[in-house]
């Protein structure tokens, strides 16, 4: 199975409606542990993307990432939002000038996206960040699809892997951002970039194979 354009945009406006669903939720852990503006502002990408995805014209699924991190880091100028800009920026740079993306590209799409996130935030696992769900997710994807499952199955273990690496930040110390000013209000409470990736990989989950 190839995805092409159409199915890129499907997917992207399925995450964004997640996120958006979500805004509560990820605005409640913020005010725990930080400054409160993670819903808000997630919920902003998530409508700049999903209007990118329907305006969209071209066979690009490389020049619709990119348009999307354009138009995410426009909406949602956030801490979070620049991460994630950073990961649709390497999508856009490694599917540009393609029409289809194949199911061992979309395997590789998180690990990618890690990569992206590591090199523009300077975190890595453990420091209590979206990484910490990010990269189990990552490995599960690669491990699961590498073993002959198929790509739906392999991102339900990626899921899976995200939400157990989003439980664990609950135990862990911030040692970035704003929340490690703060430590003993993180305590007990999931990291909102983890909690972020856990959404997004539930989504790709319930897309993956369609």
């Amino acid at each position: 199975m190839e995805y092409k354009i159409d199915q890129v945009k499907e997917i992207l406006k399925y995450c964004a409606e997640l996120v958006s669903e979500q805004k509560e939720q990820l605005e409640k852990i913020d005010s725990q542990v930080g400054d409160g503006d993670l819903g808000i502002s997630m919920q902003k990408g998530a409508a700049a993307i999903a209007g990118e995805a329907d305006s969209f014209e071209g066979n690009d699924p490389g020049a619709l990432f990119m348009k999307c991190a354009m138009a995410l880091n426009k909406a949602a100028p956030s801490t979070m939002g620049t991460l994630i800009c950073a990961g649709l920026m390497q999508m856009g740079k490694t599917f540009s000038k393609k029409e289809t993306v194949t199911e061992a590209e979309a395997a590789e799409i998180p690990s990618l996206f890690a990569q992206a996130i590591m090199a523009r935030g300077k975190a890595k696992e453990g420091d209590r960040t979206v990484l910490d769900a990010l990269l189990p997710m990552a490995e599960a994807v690669k491990t699961a699809f590498g073993s002959g499952r198929a790509l739906s199955e392999a991102f339900a273990a990626g899921a899976e892997a995200a939400k157990n690496g989003m439980e664990k930040t609950r135990d862990m110390v911030p040692k970035i951002g704003r929340s490690k000013w703060a430590p003993e209000n993180a305590k007990g409470v999931p990291d909102g970039g983890a909690v972020l990736c856990w959404i997004v990989a539930q989504g790709l989950a319930d897309r993956a194979g369609r």
